[in-house]
């Protein structure tokens, strides 16, 4: 019991305070990519001294309420240290998501070492008693197949409408503030604020206006956090709402419907196409999602797991391609390594059928490689929000994918001049989104390379940005070729 009384002190204070940035993601500079500047002073040597302290204090039968003020107190500590004064944030913060946190502590003991690496205090490498042993174990894919020539000929190479190519609208991180009004921030949104309604509409104006109109629309969305971290049985429940409204645009067979239901992922063929669509929820290897932490004693995670590698194989034996779509990329630094491991495994058993990982969460323009030494098994695309928050102009992407060779060939990438958008609200004028680059164009030319990525990972907010010295293009070097979120720190504290 102590030892769970333990883990459920250590979350609480730890979890639920330097957890903040994880919920509500700071503003970060490309220095210090994955750590506030309060992480970075705190080592694994203070986090274990923390975990004994909190350890004697708990040492009896704790309640939330108990810990509660010292929760605050020091979750207010850490916001002071990020140059935040919210006093108003934290008791929410910890309202919220201490429930969760206590069931988990009573259902499994968990390394608090491990959690010092998992809430990114430390690098596995700083600590000798953080051991890797939970959420996954080995697994074993089918090994591949020898060639074959099945490609359902009847469905690949041209649309109903008789092109050869097929366009994907991706969309990430809307974000509304309902309650957003102006004065201080400006008629189309503020670089601290998510998105007003009329950003929302002027959005909605240009994707009508396309020409020519999207074949698909991908959206890989975040949603409300206390949907994903309330009590467990709101979960189930929230699956089954989705899975109704999910129904209103992809018709769902009645297996699909019931895996939506179960884990809230479901596949679909895009009609007169070769192509297959899986979504696969990324929640589970989410860091910030605790129920995460019972991986390893949850049945419906292991299931899947097999259900998407399930999906992938059947995809390969019947000649199809698949686009995978997840709202948080494996290689982000609120993942589990274990999500990144199995990802990029999945990756390297399947990288001829997987043509594209589309994915979203971290607000930025960017993109990991599944790779290891041996080689280059697929790329993660991340494409940057619709929101404002975090210093980001909003955005938009739209894809091309050749019906014929079954490859995505590249992308357009959109963007609102949040600042021009405001001054022209201001003359009673109307702006529109921009094209910000084509990947074609983009990066044929080598001068400058990182700076230009660094700068349209922002999605051209500031010019500040293309000024990359050598701390900012090592993390994004750090960023780009790791996509195990373990490695990726280990390279940034390099």
């Amino acid at each position: 019991m102590a030892s769970r009384v333990h883990l459920l002190g250590f979350s609480i204070v730890f979890s639920l305070c330097f957890g903040y940035g994880l919920f509500f993601p700071l503003r970060r500079t490309d220095a210090g990519r994955g750590k506030s500047h309060l992480k970075a002073a705190v080592s694994c040597a203070t986090c274990e001294v923390l975990v004994s302290y909190i350890q004697s204090e708990l040492a009896s039968n704790a309640t939330l309420d108990s810990v509660k003020p010292a929760a605050i107190e020091f979750c207010n500590y850490a916001l002071t240290k990020e140059g935040i004064y919210a006093p108003y944030v934290c008791p929410g913060i910890i309202d919220l998501y201490g429930p969760a946190v206590q069931y988990v502590a009573t259902q499994v003991v968990l390394n608090p070492a491990e959690l010092c690496v998992d809430f990114k205090l430390c690098t596995s490498n700083q600590t000798a008693h953080a051991t890797r042993t939970r959420h996954l174990a080995p697994r074993e894919l089918p090994a591949a197949p020898l060639p074959h020539a099945t490609h359902n000929e009847g469905t690949r190479g041209h649309k109903a409408d008789g092109g050869s190519t097929l366009t994907i609208l991706q969309l990430t991180d809307i974000h509304i503030d309902p309650d957003y009004s102006e004065g201080s921030a400006g008629h189309y949104g503020d670089y601290n604020c998510d998105l007003p309604i009329t950003t929302l509409e002027l959005l909605a104006d240009t994707i009508k206006a396309l020409d020519p109109q999207p074949d698909v629309i991908v959206y890989t969305e975040s949603f409300p956090q206390s949907q994903y971290y309330g009590q467990l049985p709101l979960y189930k429940e929230v699956t089954q709402q989705l899975a109704q409204y999910w129904q209103k645009w992809v018709n769902f067979t009645d297996i699909s419907m019931e895996t939506v239901k179960r884990s809230a992922c479901y596949s679909v063929v895009i009609p007169n196409t070769n192509l297959k669509l899986v979504s696969f929820n990324a929640n589970y290897g989410y860091v910030a999602n605790f129920y995460s932490y019972l991986n390893d004693v949850n049945v419906d995670y292991f299931l899947l797991l097999d259900w998407l590698e399930l999906e992938v194989d059947s995809a390969e034996k019947t000649g199809q391609k698949v686009l995978i779509i997840a709202h948080v990329p494996p290689g982000d630094t609120s993942t589990h390594s274990s999500y990144g491991e199995f990802y990029l495994n999945l990756t390297k058993r399947y990288g001829s059928t997987i043509v594209g990982h589309l994915t979203g969460h971290t607000h930025n323009d960017e993109f990991q490689l599944a790779q290891d030494e041996y080689g280059v098994y697929g790329v993660v695309m991340v494409a940057p929000s619709v929101t404002p928050y975090t210093n980001n102009n909003p955005a938009f992407r739209i894809y091309t994918m050749d019906l014929i060779k079954d490859t995505l060939l590249g992308y357009d990438q959109y963007f609102l001049n949040l600042t021009k958008a405001n001054e022209m609200a201001a003359l009673k004028q109307v702006p529109s989104f921009e094209l910000s680059y084509t990947t074609a164009l983009e990066f044929e030319k080598y001068e400058d390379l990182i700076s230009t990525y660094n700068y349209n990972k922002h999605s051209k907010s500031n010019e500040a940005y293309k000024n990359c010295d050598i701390t900012c293009q090592r993390n994004i070097l750090c960023a780009v070729q790791n996509i195990i979120s373990s490695k990726l720190l280990e390279c940034e504290a390099v």
